[in-house]
């Protein structure tokens, strides 16, 4: 279950991430050692797979 890969912060900008579209630049701020760069990591290989998707659409 997902929810046993996150922490509810992390989930919560998870579900930020995918239901909005109208963002250019993801800025997690917190504690150290908090989780940021494990969803930044992740969000950022979603974007990645997104973009291949709409490269071959396009192609």
């Amino acid at each position: 279950m997902i929810s046993d890969l996150y922490t509810p912060k992390q989930l919560e900008v998870l579900r930020t991430v995918l239901w909005r579209n109208d963002w250019r630049l993801l800025i997690n701020y917190g504690a150290v050692r908090s989780g940021k760069t494990v969803i930044d990591n992740d969000v950022f290989l979603m974007e990645l797979r997104r973009i291949r998707k709409n490269l071959f659409k396009i192609s």
